[in-house]
């Protein structure tokens, strides 16, 4: 698959897009996994940006099973009870090797490689008393251990919870073929909120090789996709009914953004998850609010009229289930 619109923006101005194991595979996923999707992803996603794989939670309980966690589960910890990877899930990381063996293979397909952690000391380390690394103290002596509150590290975004989902999950609601309960609208819909948030987009697990061609396309439309790297201020300007207009600015150019939050008809393959149309920038009336000003919300000088008369909205219902404004 290849690019048809504008070249992929440095990684550092992009959000994270790529795959999380949590949907499909929940507590229990395994290396064979991890590695069977990320080089679907390299072979179908990477040229539209999608390059992040990230392994969730429990990737260290060699007990885990499918919807639910064990109590005190066996965790095999280091000598500074640190946890390591459940070798019978990661092979790889034999020899307490940890996930670097992984994290290079991932990296090898021109991908990243991210991790589920929690901040804090596991409790088996805290009642074998294991040296903290680096200090002089023993994991009890540092513990909090009338705490019971838990904290994530860094922030993880909302997954979109699309494709093969549910195969060993402890969520995620699918219908019997497996494949999200989502339908095709509301996917549309979903996927057009996270981008006119300019959210991280990554896809919740669903198991990537066998999800449909409509998902890979949903998360590969490049005319979509470009629009949270390339615009800034997105704000919504209009809710009638079941209609919202969203704008975001590039540069000097203004994109109207649409979406109809009503289902209609079925997309086909193919069609864009959103349209976006290039405009003159235009400023509001005398005495209205211009939305993309940075300096304030003061209503514009009622001496200073605006450049272009303001035209009226022209709805249309377009075959990907959102709706244009023509502009």
């Amino acid at each position: 698959m290849t690019r048809s619109v504008r070249p992929i923006p440095e990684r550092r101005l992009r959000r994270p897009m790529g795959w999380n194991s949590w949907d499909c595979f929940g507590t229990t996923v395994t290396e064979g996994e991890v590695l069977v999707n990320a080089t679907f992803m390299r072979d179908h996603m990477l040229p539209h940006g999608c390059d992040t794989v990230v392994v969730d939670i429990q990737w260290y309980e060699p007990t885990a099973r499918a919807h639910g966690y064990n109590p005190d589960a066996p965790l095999p910890l280091d000598d500074h009870g640190r946890q390591l990877p459940a070798p019978d899930r990661f092979p790889s990381a034999a020899d307490a090797t940890g996930l670097g063996p992984l994290a290079d293979r991932v990296h090898q397909l021109g991908l990243r490689f991210g991790l589920h952690i929690m901040r804090g000391i596991p409790r088996r380390a805290v009642a074998a008393r294991l040296p903290a690394a680096g200090t002089g103290w023993t994991a009890d002596e540092i513990a909090d251990t009338g705490s019971t509150r838990v904290s994530v590290v860094g922030r993880t975004p909302t997954l979109l919870p699309i494709g093969h989902i549910g195969i060993r999950a402890e969520r995620g609601e699918r219908g019997a073929d497996g494949v999200s309960a989502l339908s095709s609208p509301e996917q549309i819909s979903l996927l057009t909120l996270w981008l006119l948030s300019r959210s991280p987009l990554m896809m919740g697990g669903g198991d990537l090789p066998t999800s449909p061609q409509e998902t890979i396309e949903l998360l590969t439309n490049d005319e979509a996709l470009d629009a949270p790297w390339r615009s800034r201020d997105s704000l919504e300007v209009l809710r009638e009914k079941d209609l919202v207009l969203w704008t975001a600015r590039e540069h000097r150019r203004t994109y109207p953004l649409r979406r109809r939050v009503l289902p209609c008809r079925q997309p086909q393959a193919g069609h864009r998850a959103a349209r976006l149309h290039r405009c003159p920038q235009r400023r509001p009336r005398p005495g209205t609010v211009d939305p993309h000003r940075r300096d304030s919300r003061r209503p514009m000088p009622a001496g200073r009229p605006p450049r272009t008369r303001p035209l009226p909205l022209q709805p249309r219902t377009c075959e990907a289930g959102l709706t244009q404004a023509e502009v």
